[in-house]
């Protein structure tokens, strides 16, 4: 215990050194104090700074030397001090910020413009200080140049704290909820705005949804938390955090960086933050940045100039690719790109690449599109073949996307009936580009005329194929007859992967180029089928063609499924097939009403035709008629401790039997189930010793199952909360999702590992449950009235499956929602209807019929 005389207030702030032998307390009493233990007296020692601040001391960090603290405080200073003690550390070493010499000395003193001062760090080699301070600055300076404090004015929120992951970048925190990457140049005296770590977007108050928070006043900040109250509007949550961001500290370092950070809030929350998965990548001139994303990817452009598949990239702009998607970013001057991914799903190719051919054929077609203006003639047709899988269609994006950025307006043919750019998979289409393509969405469906094929590939119906194709031609050459514009525009024609002679365009003069992508082999066998013999064609010996489609012959972009969102069945990339749900009704919005929730997270149907939402955030119970989604009345309201008040109510569950009791896990502040009667009277509470439950479930026997999700145990309890059982099956599950029993098996659905494993009430692992494409990331299962399995799965949007109910190794029927929800949270089955019930993170409590 040390006991200090001289400071008659409050401790503001207290730090161990980097070696842990000495700590620093700062005071209200403007004290502050180097602690140190006397080894030869036994006991804890003080020495006092008497060059000390004139005001309060807000906070301390150590310099990595052990001998230099910085000392910031409410009276707008920060002051770099001599902790050096002899009796510990023995002799003074150099340092950048002066020479130490006693305890206490002032080497430097540095004034802010106004504004207590929060925090204050060092940098990890301790040659760069930075400190914020109330009115929303972020000063920095070097030791190199210490009479330089650079000053960066930014328009968040103030910031309460502080924290170098290198020399050069720092991140900042506080009243903004999420944290800040700044970086700092001491070089050239600069502080740059990187990005949030956090990734959501802002999405109420007065900002529009995508709106960029940078350019928003800390007084439009604030207003958008009080909207919830006025209207209500949120989708999702603001932030990560819902509260100020007290404190950052380093979590994680690999070979001395720093990798992963951990920041606490005001309400107790703890967010760990993995800077590895966000990467800066300089391309240079004339390389590629290759990837094929696995889960999401976020690419942004920092400096130069690049484009994807001849789109340009906008610097500052974050550009989003789902599970499945191909991107390739090429330069010709130059750039710097960074990278947001949870894999190393992206490469630099520094190795030979098509683009300058492809560049070239691009000004030969502007030539002959100049001569056609000047001599009033038909513009340039040009049409990609060659092997299958060697990038046609990424050529003609292009080549398209190139045109429209010279303000041309070329015309898009695509006869590839299973990777169609502008339609459905089974059409082809052409249509008039305006504009460059989205790097995300594709072209802009704009008047597209689509003809109907039905069959993956022209071989499988080559008269209908070569039919549609000279409807297409018919249709094409009459319009270009008749509209002057038209008739001048070039003409970009897509082959499919088959190259089967077609008549295209019996019009069509003899002298117009093609491009032929593959090996010189194809001369004979693709040029000679197709009636033209132009001086201008090109062969295009393929280097390592990187196209942004795959190369199944059925491929479904995120962009095709938001064209077929109105059929009644849906095929993916994958392979697996999906019937479109019938939705009957939505429940909810967020807010703080009957009929509004704060977060429902878990959900169950009643057999008195009742059905229970757990609002988490509301602390309470709220119970809607099932059939017509009326609200009747709530229950366990409350922030206080005791038996009838609920805090932080997560999961709920039924008892069968008839009488409808509830069974309810709280997660914060400890965890616990609380038994409830259906009309909302507390029965008991039991199960103080868990951790972390993830979900629950109440089998036919009455008996209480339990799966934690960090442990990875499962709890069998009795009714009236006697422990029957405790397994730890930490060695067959990783991250347990949700848990369903038929009173003989247990089924446990686990997201990391893709499966959903089926155990006996002895702990034992029975068999696994598996299908690729179709249990992908599990998120709950249940089982219905037959014992039939139902999975639910939020990969690349809400996606149901039903086996069978002998040991589930049939599958019966795969599902899918027409419009594309958020994450799904839990799911209650009305078992004689069919009806699932879908409380999801959007505020909302969806129902779908599910066929019979």
């Amino acid at each position: 215990m040390v006991e200090l005389q001289r400071t008659s207030r409050a401790v503001c702030c207290a730090k161990w050194s980097p070696e842990e032998n000495k700590f620093v307390i700062g005071s209200s009493d403007k004290n502050v104090a180097v602690c140190y233990y006397e080894k030869d007296q036994r006991f804890w020692a003080a020495e006092m700074i008497k060059k000390k601040p004139k005001s309060t001391v807000t906070c301390i960090a150590w310099h990595p030397n052990n001998q230099l603290i910085a000392v910031g405080s409410c009276d707008y200073r920060c002051r770099v001090y001599s902790a050096f003690i002899k009796i510990v550390d023995n002799q003074a070493q150099t340092s950048n910020w002066g020479t130490i010499k006693n305890t206490g000395d002032l080497l430097h003193e540095f004034q802010s413009e106004s504004g207590w001062i929060h925090d204050v760090a060092f940098s990890p080699l301790g040659d760069s200080l930075a400190w914020v301070s109330h009115n929303s600055i972020i000063f920095a300076v070097s030791a190199k140049n210490p009479s330089q404090v650079k000053m960066e004015i930014t328009n968040y929120l103030p910031f309460r704290c502080v924290i170098f992951i290198n020399e050069s970048l720092l991140i900042v925190g506080g009243h903004e909820f999420s944290p800040l990457i700044y970086k700092y140049d001491p070089d050239k005296g600069t502080i740059e705005f990187i990005e949030k770590l956090d990734r959501q977007e802002a999405s109420t108050g007065r900002l529009s949804i995508g709106q960029d928070m940078d350019f928003v006043t800390p007084y439009q900040a604030s207003r958008r938390f009080d909207q919830p109250a006025m209207q209500a509007q949120t989708s999702e949550p603001i932030s990560t955090h819902q509260s100020m961001i007290t404190q950052i500290v380093p979590y994680q370092r690999e070979n001395g960086n720093l990798v992963k950070i951990s920041s606490a809030d005001l309400f107790g929350q703890i967010v760990i933050w993995n800077l590895n998965d966000k990467k800066e990548i300089v391309i240079e001139a004339g390389q590629e940045l290759r990837g094929d994303v696995d889960e999401t990817l976020t690419v942004e452009l920092r400096s130069g100039k690049a484009e994807i598949f001849g789109t340009e990239l906008a610097i500052g702009q974050k550009y989003q690719f789902t599970s499945g998607m191909k991107f390739s970013i090429f330069t010709y001057w130059g750039c710097t790109v960074n990278i947001v991914s949870s894999h190393d799903d992206y490469y630099v190719a520094r190795d030979e690449n098509p683009m300058h051919i492809y560049l070239n054929v691009h000004g030969m077609l502007e030539q002959l599109r100049q001569k056609a203006e000047s001599e009033k003639t038909r513009g340039p047709r040009i049409m990609v073949t060659g092997l299958p899988d060697v990038g046609k269609s990424t050529l003609c994006r292009m080549l398209v996307n190139w045109a429209a950025r010279l303000g041309r307006t070329p015309i898009l043919v695509d006869l590839d009936v299973g990777q169609n750019q502008i339609s459905i998979p089974g059409t082809i289409a052409t249509m008039v580009i305006r504009r460059p393509a989205s790097v995300e969405e594709g072209f802009r469906i704009d008047m597209p005329l689509v003809f109907h094929y039905g069959y993956k590939t022209p071989g499988e119906n080559i008269g209908l194929y070569n039919e549609i194709v000279s409807s297409m031609a018919i249709i094409s050459t009459l319009h270009n007859f008749l509209s002057k514009s038209t008739r001048k525009r070039p003409v970009f024609i897509n082959t499919d992967k088959e190259n089967l002679p077609v008549h295209i365009d019996s019009d069509i003069p003899t002298k117009q180029p093609r491009v032929a992508l593959g090996s010189a082999l194809i001369d004979n066998n693709v040029f000679n089928s197709i009636p033209y013999s132009p001086p201008e064609d090109f062969i295009i010996k393929t280097v390592d063609t990187w196209s942004s489609i795959d190369s199944d012959q059925v491929h479904l972009t995120p962009a095709h499924e938001r064209r077929v969102s109105n059929r009644s069945e849906t095929r993916y990339k994958n392979g697996s097939f999906r019937q479109v749900l019938k939705w009957i009704r939505s429940l909810g919005q967020y807010g703080d009403g009957n009929n509004a929730f704060r977060e429902p997270n878990s959900v169950a149907w009643l057999e008195c035709g009742k059905l229970a939402v757990v609002d988490t955030n509301a602390h309470c119970i709220k119970v809607f008629d099932s059939e017509t989604g009326q609200f009747e009345y709530s229950f366990g309201r409350g922030r206080t401790l005791g038996c009838q008040n609920l805090l932080y109510p997560y999961r709920i569950a039924v008892v069968p039997g008839g009488d409808d009791q509830l069974v309810v896990i709280q997660r914060h502040p400890r965890p616990q189930i609380h038994v409830f009667s259906c009309k909302g009277e507390f029965i008991r509470r039991f199960g103080q010793h868990l951790e972390k439950p993830r979900a629950l479930t109440v089998d036919q026997s009455r008996r209480i199952l339990v799966i934690e999700s960090q442990l990875q145990k499962l709890h069998i309890f009795s009714l009236d909360g006697k422990i029957l059982s405790v397994f730890d099956l930490s060695e067959q599950l990783q991250f347990p999702t949700s848990i369903c029993s038929n009173n003989h098996e247990i089924f446990i659905s686990d997201n990391h590992l893709h499966t959903v494993k089926v155990f006996s009430y002895n702990g034992q692992l029975i068999r696994e449950i598996k299908e690729t494409n179709y249990i992908t990331y599990p998120t709950n299962i249940k089982l219905n009235s037959k014992g039939q399995l139902i999975t639910i799965d939020n990969h690349q949007g809400l996606n149901i499956t039903v086996y069978d109910e002998h040991q589930q190794k049939k599958r019966l029927g795969a599902y899918t929602a027409r419009i594309c929800h958020s994450q799904i949270l839990d799911v209650a089955i009305q078992p004689k209807q069919n009806i699932l019930h879908l409380a999801s993170k959007d505020y909302r409590v969806y129902t779908y019929q599910l066929p019979s």
